[in-house]
């Protein structure tokens, strides 16, 4: 007779730590997927996306400020918000020289978390490079 209780002790014991972690998992997913606030690497992911884009069609390297304007609203998820900052160099006799300073989007809020991420490219002019160029951009959660 004791080792049926036994038993049932023991079946008991193994089915609640089933359920508990089978409820503890479930409770870990529903908590990761409303997340409200996009995490760092995923705004960082948003801001290097819009700028591949940025420089794939071209408006990085033709430098039109109302062209870029056009695809960082277009690309930017709506819940985020992102500025650029394009620095221009020239090699002049061996030094670079900042030659250029380009701002696109906000002010970048100085009283939230803000992703920070940067691209470098080059622009060419008669068969040489004409500019060294850096994109720096912040993205952030509205």
């Amino acid at each position: 007779m004791d080792g049926r209780g036994l038993v049932f002790t023991l079946d008991a014991l193994v089915a609640a730590s089933l359920v508990f972690l089978v409820l503890a998992y479930v409770n870990g997913m529903v908590g990761e997927n409303n997340v409200g606030d996009w995490s760092g690497t995923r705004m960082l992911e948003s801001g290097y996306d819009t700028a591949d884009v940025l420089y794939n069609t071209g408006a990085l390297q033709a430098m039109n400020v109302s062209w870029m304007e056009r695809i960082v609203n277009s690309t930017t998820p709506p819940n985020t918000a992102m500025s650029m900052r394009i620095l221009s160099y020239t090699n002049s006799s061996g030094q670079m020289m900042q030659s250029n300073t380009m701002n696109i989007g906000p002010p970048v809020p100085d009283s939230q978390a803000v992703a920070y991420g940067k691209r470098t490219f080059l622009t060419f002019k008669d068969g040489g490079v004409e500019y060294y160029n850096v994109a720096e951009f912040w993205v952030w959660s509205k």
